[in-house]
């Protein structure tokens, strides 16, 4: 149960990280002069795209073990 709880945490916070870094990255939604409507988009598509990877890389190593 700990362990299973360690491994979500764990997941949820390299989306999270993952998600913000191609945020800024790619979208450069830290920017000022970024519009709102950009940042909201980007956002949502940047963390689509973390998640998706993430979900792929985690199933790939539970399903390797």
């Amino acid at each position: 149960m700990f362990g299973t709880i360690v491994f979500v945490l764990l997941m949820l916070l390299l989306v999270m990280s993952s998600g913000a870094a191609i945020h800024m990255a790619l979208f450069k939604g830290h920017r000022r002069e970024t519009g709102f409507a950009k940042k909201v988009i980007g956002g949502f598509v940047s963390y689509l795209l973390s998640g998706t990877a993430w979900l792929f890389m985690y199933s790939y190593t539970f399903l390797g073990w």
